[in-house]
């Protein structure tokens, strides 16, 4: 969870070094999936329709569950994000 904390401060430093990390990490927060389309990331956070309704009724925010596809991501192929 402190990965994007530090491609952010990764950017900071000589440009010779820099990564595009962070973008990728940024990019990957409001990348379309299913019925949401690259629009629905427009709205402002939380509108109910950019909401998913998971099991029980909760609803997150579609950047929350692109979020968590992140993680997973890393979690799976930590060497391409270290």
């Amino acid at each position: 969870m402190q990965s994007p904390l530090g491609y952010w401060q990764a950017k900071c430093w000589d440009p010779a070094v820099n990564s595009d990390k962070f973008e990728t990490f940024c990019a990957s927060l409001s990348k379309p999936f299913g019925r949401f389309s690259a629009q629905s990331f427009d709205l402002p956070f939380e509108h109910p329709e950019r909401l998913v309704t998971l099991d029980g009724g909760f609803a997150v925010d579609i950047a929350i569950v692109n979020y968590g596809k992140w993680v997973k991501e890393v979690g799976i192929n930590a060497e391409v994000y270290m």
